[in-house]
């Protein structure tokens, strides 16, 4: 595990959460909630994560975090996502809200 996670890793009764956990490149306008950060602690300390979130949870800053999280740590070097058409733009756009330095290839519909 990189020491940079090790060192502010702080596992709770409930399950994984970040503490004073930081994330590098995230826009400074948006704030994690709680549910977020332990859902991102999960994805990048355990062997795998399912976000079986209501609709409105923020999933998709959920998703963004934890990949960048992975990619920062070394521990991807590229994500893929699969999402369902409908909701391409709206993960983009999002994605980069929360990230707006990050490159993004996003698939379209055909015109």
């Amino acid at each position: 595990m990189h020491e940079d996670v090790a060192e502010k890793r702080v596992v709770s009764l409930d399950g994984y959460c970040f503490g004073s956990f930081d994330f590098p490149g995230m826009s400074r306008d948006i704030q994690l909630k709680a549910n977020q950060q332990n859902s991102v602690a999960r994805n990048l300390y355990g062997k795998n994560t399912l976000l079986g979130h209501v609709i409105g949870a923020g999933k998709i800053f959920m998703m963004a975090a934890a990949a960048m999280g992975s990619k920062r740590l070394g521990l991807s070097n590229k994500n893929l996502f699969v999402v369902p058409n409908h909701i391409i733009e709206q993960f983009a756009s999002e994605f980069l809200q929360l990230y707006p330095s990050a490159n993004l290839l996003v698939s379209s519909k055909k015109t």
